[in-house]
């Protein structure tokens, strides 16, 4: 607290040196000077004393002043470095932020280069078998080329074997082109299928081994192999409906099915199956329905839990729909 200069001569009074000197000074007042000269000399010794330190009070009221205000000025300069260092700590923690989510991003995307780069190696890898095949299928067409060529240096005895060579070479010629279709369309053709293959592959090992008999995922050829099969896809519907009714989470197989059972209708001339048309809130009908995890025996279906399917040419049911149903 900054004292006042009335306040800093009262503290000065309590100092016993200060008020001896002023007694003196007090008692040669009273004095007669003219008494003696020695006591005149004392008395103005004093008098010269007293201003003295008068002026060295000033001073050091004017020394106090200004070290007050220094430390005021130097306080300040504390409470700012403060407000400054604290808006720095702030910067740093934003930035800090800002700089762990940029690295989880950077570590995310070189997961999904990684993933992207194993989908092409494994494209590529067919893409080459198929470039392959058509090689083969060109040196067989230039091979029949020849053969046409030989046919018609001879004479008409040949003719027949001729155009048996012409009709050989025109359905290798067809083969070809549909070849070269396929190798066109392969790319779309596998991108379900390796989306289906990656979220089979992460299936709990105890789910996989229950499976293992009806889908084989040693790569993604034999994956799409086993579950084209239509014998291999009535065995996964009862399989993912003993899981269903077991409690178990049957998106995967579930997603699996639905694809293939789609796959293997566009594949034909004609749909060979139909899907069952069941509906929400409808009541349950056990010539149509089986009672699905939770449900009960009759009541309003709430849940297609999973969808049955029925012959495309009867319209028969060859597969019930598992639903939940509520009183």
């Amino acid at each position: 607290m900054r004292l006042t200069f009335k306040e800093k001569f009262i503290k000065l009074l309590d100092d016993d040196d200060v008020i001896k000197k002023l007694n003196k000074v007090l008692k040669l007042k009273n004095k007669t000077p003219d008494n003696s000269e020695v006591m005149s000399a004392e008395y103005k010794r004093l008098e010269n004393e007293n201003i003295s330190l008068k002026s060295q009070l000033e001073k050091i009221t004017a020394e106090n002043d200004r070290l007050e205000n220094t430390i005021s000025e130097k306080q300040r300069d504390i409470i700012n470095l403060k407000s400054y260092n604290h808006d720095i700590l702030e910067k740093y923690h934003s930035n800090q932020k800002e700089l762990e989510e940029t690295k989880s991003e950077l570590s995310e995307t070189k997961a999904e280069l990684k993933k992207s780069k194993n989908v092409y190696i494994s494209l590529k890898s067919q893409l080459e078998e198929i470039i392959a095949e058509n090689n083969r299928l060109k040196n067989t067409i230039s091979e029949k080329d020849r053969d046409i060529i030989y046919l018609k240096s001879h004479n008409n005895d040949i003719l027949e074997g001729y155009k048996s060579k012409e009709k050989e070479l025109s359905e290798t010629q067809a083969e070809l082109q549909k070849s070269k279709a396929v190798s066109d369309e392969l790319t779309g053709y596998f991108k379900n299928p390796l989306e289906l293959y990656d979220r089979y592959k992460n299936l709990d090992d105890r789910i996989k081994r229950q499976l293992s008999n009806i889908i084989i995922d040693k790569s993604i050829m034999t994956f799409i192999s086993s579950c084209s099969q239509y014998g291999n896809l009535e065995m996964l519907w009862d399989h993912t409906k003993y899981l269903l009714l077991n409690g178990e989470d049957i998106s995967v197989p579930r997603d699996i099915f639905g694809y293939f059972f789609e796959l293997l209708n566009e594949s034909a001339e004609k749909p060979l199956y139909t899907w069952n048309e069941d509906s929400i809130s409808t009541r349950y009908d056990d010539s149509r329905h089986i009672c699905g995890y939770g449900s009960s025996a009759q009541g309003i279906v709430r849940e297609i839990q999973l969808r049955g399917y029925a012959s495309a040419n009867t319209g028969k049911i060859i597969k019930k729909s598992v639903v939940k149903a509520e009183r």
